[in-house]
Order: C-alpha cells, then sequence, then structure tokens
C-alpha cells in the first residue's frame, strides 16, 4: 500500500486514482518537503497496472496550493550552509518528480477550486489537462520574493500561453482568474463551482494521447524563437514586459553566501556602527531601502523578515552585526 503522507488516495472502479492535497495540520496546502516527497509517490501509483489515470484535485475547500512553505524555506537559508552541488539537487528535485508524473504513460488532469500559486501551479502544469472552477486563480508569484519559478513553471507556461504572456506572470507575481488563464490556454475547460473533480474524471476516461504537446515528435513552440511570427518579436518581448516588473524585481541581491552568514542578524533589532550598536528605526523595511542584514553596496531583496520584519539603516554604509 502506497503511504501518501500529504495527500488521500482514492481509486474508482474505472481505475482513476484522485490525488486529494490536504496537508495535515495546516489551513492552506503548501509544498513542504514531505509534499515534495510524496510526489515521488504519486508517479508510483500512476505506474500502476490496475490504474488508468490520474485525477490531482485538493482536499481543502479554500484553495488548491499556495506555493512552497515559507517558513521551511526560511530554515533551510538559515540553516548549515551547503555545497552548490546539494544546494542544486535539493531545488531541482521538486522539477524532477513533477516530470516524472508528466511522463509516466497515463492521463493525468488537475481539477483546480482556489488558489493554484506558485509551486502549486506548477504542480497542476505538470499534468496533461487542467480544469477550474470560477473560483480559481492561478500564478507565479515568487518574484515578489526575489526568486523565479524552480518546478518547470518558466519552461511549460511559455509553452502554454507564449512568451509574453508568461514574462508577464513571472515578472509581476500577479495572478489571473480562471477565465482568463483559459484565454492564455493555461486552463483547459472552465466549469461550474463543485464541479472541477468530475470534468477532470471525464476527460481522463476519453484521453487517447496522454503526453504534454511538447513531448510530441515535431511539436514546434508556438510563437517561440526559431519560427516566422515569433523571431521579430521574441528579443523585444523582455523589455515589453519589464516596465509592469521594476516594482516587484530588487535591482541587486545579495549573494547566497552573504545571505547565509548574515542569518545571524535578521531576526535582531539591532546592528552595528562606528558608534555602536544602536536600535534601528522604527521606518518598516520597503524595496529598494537599505537593510540592516546587507553588507556595503549590496541590496536585500523587498522581503520582511522576523516577527517584526526587517528594518532599513539609516546608512548603506553601516555593515551588518553579524559581519563585524
Amino acid at each position: 500500500m502506497t503511504n501518501l503522507n500529504n495527500f488521500k488516495l482514492e481509486i474508482d472502479a474505472d481505475g482513476i486514482a484522485t490525488f486529494l492535497f490536504d496537508v495535515p495540520g495546516r489551513t492552506m496546502n503548501t509544498f513542504t518537503a514531505s509534499a515534495v516527497d510524496d510526489l515521488e509517490r504519486i508517479a508510483d501509483v500512476l505506474a500502476r497496472p490496475d490504474v488508468t489515470g490520474g485525477v490531482l484535485a485538493s482536499g481543502k475547500a479554500n484553495a488548491f496550493c499556495a506555493g512552497a512553505d515559507l517558513m521551511e524555506m526560511d530554515d533551510t537559508i538559515s540553516g548549515e550552509v551547503e555545497s552548490q552541488d546539494a544546494a542544486y539537487a535539493r531545488s531541482h528535485r521538486m522539477s524532477l518528480l513533477l516530470r516524472k508524473v508528466e511522463t509516466c504513460g497515463k492521463p493525468v488532469a488537475a481539477a483546480l477550486e482556489g488558489l493554484a500559486l506558485g509551486g502549486g501551479f506548477e504542480f497542476a502544469l505538470a499534468a496533461h489537462y487542467r480544469t477550474a472552477s470560477p473560483r480559481a486563480k492561478v500564478g507565479l508569484p515568487e518574484v515578489t520574493i526575489g526568486l523565479l519559478p524552480g518546478g518547470g513553471g518558466t519552461q511549460r507556461t511559455p509553452r502554454l500561453a507564449g512568451v509574453e504572456a508568461a514574462l508577464d506572470l513571472m515578472l509581476t507575481g500577479k495572478p489571473v482568474d480562471a477565465e482568463r488563464a483559459h484565454k492564455l490556454g493555461l486552463v483547459d475547460e472552465l466549469t461550474a463551482p463543485g464541479e472541477a473533480v468530475t470534468a477532470a474524471k471525464a476527460w481522463v476516461r476519453t484521453c487517447e494521447d496522454p503526453t504534454a504537446p511538447w513531448d510530441r515528435k515535431g511539436w514546434v513552440m508556438p510563437g517561440g524563437p526559431y519560427t516566422p511570427q515569433g523571431n521579430a518579436g521574441f528579443v523585444a518581448r523582455p523589455a515589453r514586459s519589464r516596465p509592469r516588473a521594476t516594482a516587484t524585481i530588487p535591482p541587486r541581491r545579495i549573494s547566497p553566501d552573504a545571505s547565509m552568514k548574515a542569518s545571524a542578524c535578521r531576526w535582531t533589532s539591532r546592528w552595528k556602527s562606528r558608534g555602536g550598536c544602536s536600535s534601528p528605526p522604527s521606518t518598516p523595511f520597503r524595496p529598494g531601502r537599505w537593510c540592516a542584514c546587507s553588507s556595503t553596496d549590496r541590496r536585500w531583496p523587498g522581503v520582511a523578515r522576523g516577527p517584526k520584519g526587517c528594518r532599513p539603516t539609516p546608512s548603506p554604509r553601516r555593515r551588518c552585526s553579524a559581519r563585524g
């Protein structure tokens, strides 16, 4: 029997396995390390001969999945420094497991009711078909914390919606509703509220070719590079998207090594200057301001950290207390 820690497994008389995403002890589903581990078990279930296909759905009423668990991510960053190879393997694991689900050889549909953001939306993009009710909202908001999608969203989104629409989603971080997602090609079918799972199962029963479009021989990305309609505007599209993204992307970011070394002072309310340590001003941290956690000539992404958030230093020449 397959042991899934964050999903409830139901297999109906037609052999369709429904995976209900339901992280225990959470009001909303997020991708914890344990949930990522479950992706490999989901692929194993889909490979069973008695299973004809799969449906990815939520066991919670409020959302499909809100993305990565930021508290768990912060604990990882604040912990022991990893080697480059170890950090890459850990961050790339979810992408590899989603690809395993996508190429399992069985039809897989995602039923979206509520939010599907970040890693939750990338999970749905790995399915071959997506149904959504009017309550659904999808998006890739990672850029708002200084990141880009790491679970295949940078690859599947432009292949489905086109380069320009994908850049808007990834560089602004703004979610779109189900109707807009359907127009962009990110959602295949709109349903009535509560009917997304039923519609997803109906598609699985009738699917004859359970492969992603880009896995079919001869497929060419619509509007992509090396195509007549895509060559002229491919270079210009990032420039057109940039003005809408400048409010969310920090101009410069502190290096990963410096980020780890500075972690000791993220939660403190004091920093070192020539006159000794002093308390920070009460002004809240805003993107583009100098942070007490950053070193000279570095900027920290616009993310509030700690119980009361980061505070800006009054001068960029003051250094972090963890760095001397």
